[in-house]
């Protein structure tokens, strides 16, 4: 099951790299906009950057949060896997509705084991939540769960 997951997980590629016509391999855009915080392995850095393995967000059954989170952002405070977080990461707004569609399937399958989404998803996401102009914070985020 683990493997599937695995091999499931890798075989997504992302959107277009700005100016190159050329795919950019999920791989690549994990490590670009997750991978200095959350690590290769989804593990986070512990009392600075939380894990992804841990996170209610990635393994729920709806992947509206996590998408929420990608699109705007999030600010702590936060606990995760009993450790408590006040950092803040940055909004993603600016990937492609297909780019996002590919990040969070590729992050809730390696670390989640939850399933997929597609770029219309994400675009009804980003549609209903237009209009927001700050980073998300648990208390709102609570509301969607």
């Amino acid at each position: 099951m683990i493997w599937a997951v695995l091999v499931l997980a890798t075989s997504f590629s992302a959107g277009v790299h700005a100016g190159s016509g050329d795919p950019e391999p999920i791989e690549k855009l994990y490590a670009r906009t997750c991978g200095s915080c959350h690590g290769p392995e989804g593990a986070g850095i512990p009392g600075t950057y939380p894990s992804l393995l841990a996170s209610r967000s990635v393994s729920s059954d709806s992947a509206g949060t996590l998408v929420r989170i990608v699109l705007h952002g999030l600010q702590g405070p936060l606990v995760n896997d009993g450790m408590y977080y006040e950092s803040v990461m940055p909004a993603f707004k600016g990937l492609s509705d297909q780019e996002i569609a590919d990040l969070v399937t590729y992050v809730r399958a390696s670390f989640g084991q939850a399933a997929g989404i597609d770029s219309s998803y994400v675009a009804r996401v980003r549609k209903a939540t237009s209009s927001r102009l700050y980073p998300w914070d648990t208390a709102e985020l609570m509301l969607y769960e």
